[in-house]
């Protein structure tokens, strides 16, 4: 997700973790190319992004909490939320496999 969110700013892309196929348990998206990723970075995406983002920032839209929210918002943040943890634990997994930026 930081990805889209920090695209502006310049960041060099890295290797991303695969996605499995919960069914199958196959590898069905392996260390995505940057043209992969951007044919999945529709509008839909972005404004989800954007959702998630200000919810991590400043709770839900209305304020009243998750009760009060739409069922499509919560899905959303919880899926994205999920998203980046997975993203997260991914990384801390191979972090000494991370090229070493100082070198540049």
């Amino acid at each position: 997700m930081d990805v889209i969110a920090m695209k502006e700013l310049g960041v060099t892309s890295v290797s991303l973790p695969g996605y499995e196929d919960p069914d199958s348990g196959e590898m069905v998206f392996m260390h995505p190319t940057q043209a992969e990723i951007d044919v999945m970075e529709t509008e839909f995406l972005t404004h989800s992004v954007s959702l998630w983002m200000t919810f991590k920032r400043c709770g839900l839209p209305h304020g009243k909490g998750w009760f009060d929210e739409r069922a499509t918002v919560i899905d959303i943040i919880n899926i994205l939320d999920s998203e980046s943890n997975r993203y997260e634990a991914w990384y801390m997994k191979h972090r000494e496999e991370a090229p070493d930026d100082e070198d540049d």
